[in-house]
């Protein structure tokens, strides 16, 4: 217990504040090839825009999700079937969700993810998000022509994984980041960057910058907190060099308003980003008792940013569904992050140079 206590110990003293922006700044980048990557509600959200916005983003790193579109708009089936239970999921239910977005073009056309790619990784010791989920969720992409890049042979508990820094690798509990002796950020990207990345070098913590998110609330259903984050590489940051754009979505409690920036900083994506010039994007939920029903600061992965799932008073007990919009191009929090992308890559503002408070 003490050597884990100090581990969380050493992760609360490395909250630093970074530079702050007034607005985010227009780089040089092109959106088309965007990847994507998250753990929990994160990896759920993660699958979700990546099947939204597929004529863009051509890579997702799931750690600890399953399968798009897994609870259809009910929360009781994100606590059972896309948790607890995977052996019960409708899996044809499922897969008639996304044919549904597809025909109606309420998503990108999903021919656009054949020879797309991602990485899924399941721990062996998960006992929240079971490993049967990153299964299930296998099996979906590659109905949908996705490459895949499987791990699950990994004792990890459910938390994202690293090389040196975490609790130990079977630990569940806060910060939600494990010491595996696996490189999981950089296993991941240079997957969905064909293998072509260098190692990850060290990153640059002016690099880092907190940006306002408010600018892309459009309502308070969205559930997001009033700051966001980026990493600019080095070689990015006057806007002359071609970067890449990756976009990361936190797990639940691990929003800076719980963890402040360790998790930005401690899960190493920042390292692999600076040595290959990939610009990061870290948006950020918050916590939200009852009016969105988001008490643990979660990616919206069952539809509580839709009105409808406000029905009961806690949420739990709504057999009626949210609908489907939550997982669509129009959905409140995949609008607002889209948003922050095209922002990021707009190329009028490519000159401009970063302006703080």
């Amino acid at each position: 217990m003490g050597k884990r206590f100090m581990l969380f110990f050493l992760a609360t003293i490395l909250i630093v504040n970074a530079n702050v922006l007034q607005k985010l700044p227009g780089l040089n980048i092109d959106l088309v090839g965007t990847t994507v990557s998250g753990i929990s509600s994160g990896a759920y959200m993660s699958g979700q825009i990546h099947i939204a916005l597929s004529s863009f983003i051509k890579g997702s790193a799931i750690v600890a999700g399953g399968p798009v579109g897994c609870t259809r708009g009910y929360l009781i089936y994100a606590t059972t079937e896309c948790m607890s239970n995977p052996q019960d999921l409708n899996i044809k239910s499922v897969d008639e969700s996304i044919d549904k977005l597809n025909k109606d073009q309420k998503i990108d056309d999903v021919s656009n993810l054949k020879g797309a790619k991602s990485y899924i990784f399941a721990g062996l010791k998960d006992t929240t998000v079971l490993p049967l989920n990153g299964v299930h969720l296998q099996d979906q992409l590659t109905k949908l022509g996705v490459q895949l890049k499987t791990v699950y042979d990994i004792p990890a508990e459910h938390a994202y994984i690293t090389n040196g820094f975490g609790n130990v690798c079977d630990f569940k509990g806060s910060p939600y980041i494990n010491n595996c002796s696996y490189n999981q950020a950089y296993e991941s990207l240079n997957y969905l960057y064909n293998g072509k990345l260098k190692a990850g070098t060290k990153a640059v913590d002016s690099n880092l910058f907190e940006f306002n998110q408010q600018n892309y609330f459009s309502s308070f259903m969205t559930s997001l907190y009033s700051s966001g984050y980026v990493y600019i590489p080095t070689n990015c940051a006057d806007g002359k060099k071609k970067c890449r754009l990756h976009i990361n979505f936190h797990g639940c409690k691990q929003s800076v308003e719980v963890l402040g920036t360790n998790y930005i900083k401690m899960i190493g994506i920042n390292d692999v980003a600076e040595a290959n010039d990939i610009v990061v994007l870290y948006p950020q939920t918050t916590k939200s008792p009852v009016f969105p029903f988001n008490p643990e600061g979660c990616w919206d992965w069952w539809g509580y940013t839709e009105w409808n799932s406000m029905l009961a008073p806690t949420g739990y007990y709504n057999f009626n569904s949210a609908g489907l919009n939550f997982l669509s191009k129009e959905a409140l929090q995949i609008k607002s992050v889209w948003q922050m992308a095209q922002d990021l890559a707009s190329v009028k503002k490519a000159s401009e140079k970063l302006e703080q408070e």
